[in-house]
């Protein structure tokens, strides 16, 4: 196995108009499913052994006190063959910021060999936050690619830019054209989840049927302004 990809997603409630919504299939597993479509690597979700709460505010609870313990979570499993991984193709959500947790045990599995690694951070207007420092920290002696930074509410649509980016880092490609990202209806929280106890500065996205329909939440303000990662 020379590439990877490998990717953390969320799924459970997410706001939507007067209410939450089920997200059954996270923007970041979207994700990381059109590159393994384009370069026909195989992929590897990561997963902690105990899995995050389905509850939109429990789960930034969790990842906010995990991210203060510095902690790392245990992984259900780990995908064989680390060892011989040249490319890494890791995509992940933006949490307080940075990866989710279960990402850092991730990568210090990966030992001093680390291969080469092309982040791809799905979000609603953080960007990469500082995951890409985090990274480097993590594993000194990999070759880190300048990462991709993908808008949730816009995954839908993500296939050429992730393409794009893939070609420029010189990832091995298999297909033609962009691939087929699955429709459906998702919503994201646009809210930091540092800041995500102010309700009131919510911005919600609500992607379904190749269409994009901004909500804003009464109040939004500073928050939503600020930083507007969704935990998918």
């Amino acid at each position: 196995m020379k590439t990877l990809i490998a990717y953390f997603s969320h799924r459970g409630m997410n706001y939507a108009p007067g209410g939450m919504v089920e997200l059954k299939v996270g923007n970041t597993e979207r994700a990381a499913k059109a590159a393994a479509e384009l370069t026909g690597a195989p992929l590897f979700e990561i997963r902690a052994e105990r899995d995050y709460p389905f509850d939109y505010h429990e789960c930034v609870e969790v990842s906010k006190r995990e991210l203060k313990e510095n902690a790392r979570p245990a992984l259900a499993e780990l995908p064989e063959g680390l060892g011989e991984l040249e490319t890494l193709v890791l995509c992940y959500p933006c949490w307080c910021g940075t990866m989710p947790m279960p990402v850092w045990s991730f990568l210090e599995a990966l030992g001093p060999g680390a291969p080469r690694i092309l982040p791809l951070c799905t979000n609603e207007g953080s960007g990469m936050g500082r995951s890409e420092a985090d990274i480097r920290r993590l594993c000194p002696g990999a070759e880190l690619a300048k990462g991709l930074s993908v808008r949730g509410s816009a995954v839908g649509e993500a296939g050429p830019e992730i393409r794009a980016w893939l070609e420029k880092k010189r990832a091995p490609l298999n297909a033609k054209r962009p691939p087929d990202i699955p429709g459906g209806l998702f919503l994201l929280p646009c809210s930091s989840v540092g800041d995500v106890g102010e309700q009131g500065d919510l911005t919600g996205a609500l992607y379904g049927l190749g269409q994009l329909a901004l909500v804003h939440g009464a109040g939004a303000g500073s928050a939503a302004r600020k930083d507007l990662a969704a935990l998918g």
